[in-house]
């Protein structure tokens, strides 16, 4: 707990430290040593979590949903909404100032991926592509932030997700609470995942639509990223 108090990034226990519980659980669970995304499915099954499925697209990336129904989620509410007439997708040829402003920033970013042949390249690769506008969101404090503008391109407008995004209201809240006073004290912890969707990879068959053109080269996000409508 004292770890956690003051904000630190840095995981409040080490893996050396976690190692022999890790290797207890996969031994429990009968999972391969070292495969954490497993583990993690394995104990969402065990649980009885109605989203465990879903963790194993985690493994071979999930799909965007463009022109295509996902399945949705058993544990948040359905979103009956329907794409009205498929958009074209589009390729666009630039990036917007804020990127033009600030080259550098796309060589330190991680979660991207040069396609050195350009378009051509990637209509080889890929049978359905899309190119946005990269832009770039500085603020005082925090690390550049690439944002891909996919609705430009018309991905967005394709994309539907089958639930309701929502964040827990406080009757949520009070319905996993006990019924009665507890006798001791509750402790209230908020864990939030930095750049989650930086590290969710995208379903290989997806992989031509998040697409940007920066200082005359195409490049493809390998992850979904700030600004996609199915990084929620």
């Amino acid at each position: 707990m004292a770890a956690l108090r003051p904000g630190c990034k840095e995981p409040p226990l080490s893996y050396e430290e976690l190692k022999p519980y890790i290797d207890d659980l996969c031994d429990i669970l009968g999972c391969p040593p070292g495969d954490r995304l497993h583990l993690w499915y394995h104990l969402a099954s065990f649980l009885g979590d109605p989203d465990a499925q879903f963790l194993l697209d985690l493994v071979k990336g999930v799909p965007l949903g463009v022109n295509e129904t996902l399945t949705p989620s058993p544990a948040r509410p359905v979103h009956a909404g329907t794409v009205a007439s498929p958009e074209p997708l589009l390729e666009c040829s630039d990036s917007w100032k804020s990127a033009q402003d600030h080259p550098n920033v796309v060589a330190h970013a991680g979660f991207i991926e040069l396609v050195p042949g350009g378009l051509q390249e990637l209509h080889s690769r890929y049978d359905r592509t899309a190119v946005g506008k990269l832009g770039v969101v500085i603020a005082e404090g925090r690390s550049p932030r690439l944002v891909v503008d996919s609705s430009i391109s018309n991905v967005t407008a394709n994309t539907m997700i089958p639930n309701h995004m929502m964040l827990p209201r406080i009757s949520d809240v009070m319905e996993c609470a006990q019924m009665q006073m507890a006798q001791q004290q509750m402790t209230q912890l908020t864990l939030d995942v930095a750049k989650a969707h930086r590290r969710i990879l995208m379903d290989p068959k997806d992989g031509g639509m998040l697409c940007f053109h920066a200082n005359g080269k195409l490049y493809r996000c390998v992850t979904l990223n700030f600004g996609a409508r199915a990084s929620g």
